[in-house]
C-alpha cells in the first residue's frame, strides 16, 4: 500500500520550506559521511541547510560546567546531533518559525507535533500496511519527562530511512529493526557521530514518518 498522500498535490502551510528531493538527500548523506568526522553535541548542527556539512558550533546544556564547555568549543565546528542531521539532510533548517503549531524545531518532539497535526506541513505518520521507499521517510521516537518535572529525562532520537527490503511493509516498531538507518549518535562510527545501522534502536517504541 502507498501512501495516498503522494497522489495528490501538497499545499503546505505558509512558511513551511519544500524539502529537497530523496536524490538530493542521499547525495547530501554520502557527501557529509565522506567529508570527515563528526562529534555528537545535543543541540547542534543542522542551523543552515546550504551549508555544505551539517555540523557546527558546541551547544552548551543547562548547568553544564563552564570549563567543559569552553573545552568542547575549542574543539571547533564538529558538532552535530540527530534533529540537525535530519534537518540538514532534508534540506530545511532545524528552526522554523511557527512550525508544528508553534513548536518551532524541526526535532524529535517538533516532528512528532508535526505529524500529530492534520495540517500539511513536512512530515504525516506512516498507516500500517504501508511501505515506504528510502530516502521518502524517518523513525522516531520521543524524549521522556520521567519524574514530572517539566524536563526531558529521556532524549527521543530519529534517523532517515537509508534502506527498506524488498516486499517490506510497516507492521509498528517490531517491523522497523529490518531497516537500514543513516543517524548521527553518540557513538563511534567512521564518520564519528554519523552512522548507518538497522533500526534496533526504535524496535520498541518507534514510529514511521513519511516525508511529504
Amino acid at each position: 500500500m502507498a501512501l495516498a498522500s503522494r497522489a495528490v498535490a501538497l499545499v503546505r502551510k505558509p512558511g513551511t520550506p519544500e524539502p529537497v528531493s530523496p536524490a538530493e538527500r542521499e547525495r547530501r548523506a554520502r557527501a557529509a559521511e565522506l567529508a570527515g568526522p563528526c562529534r555528537y553535541g545535543l543541540g547542534a548542527g543542522g542551523r543552515d541547510p546550504a551549508a555544505p556539512v551539517p555540523w557546527g558550533e558546541y551547544q552548551p546544556r543547562k548547568g553544564e560546567d563552564a570549563d567543559q564547555v569552553r573545552r568542547r568549543r575549542a574543539l571547533g565546528r564538529t558538532w552535530l546531533d540527530c534533529s540537525g542531521w535530519v534537518a540538514w539532510v532534508l534540506g530545511v533548517p532545524r528552526r522554523i518559525a511557527g512550525y508544528a503549531r508553534g513548536w518551532g524545531y524541526v526535532s524529535t518532539d517538533g516532528l512528532i507535533a508535526d505529524a500529530n497535526d492534520p495540517a500539511v506541513e513536512l512530515v504525516q505518520w506512516v498507516p500500517v500496511g504501508a511501505t515506504v521507499a528510502p530516502w521518502t521517510a524517518l523513525v522516531v521516537y520521543g524524549s521522556r519527562d520521567t519524574d514530572g518535572d517539566g524536563d526531558r529525562d529521556l532524549i527521543g532520537h530519529i534517523g532517515v530511512v537509508a534502506a527498506v527490503p524488498p516486499g517490506w511493509t510497516y507492521q509498528g516498531p517490531a517491523s522497523l529493526e529490518a531497516l537500514t538507518i543513516c543517524h548521527c549518535a553518540a557513538s563511534a562510527s567512521p564518520t564519528g557521530a554519523i552512522r548507518r545501522s538497522s533500526g534496533r534502536p526504535w524496535a520498541t517504541r518507534g514510529r514511521l514518518i513519511a516525508v511529504l
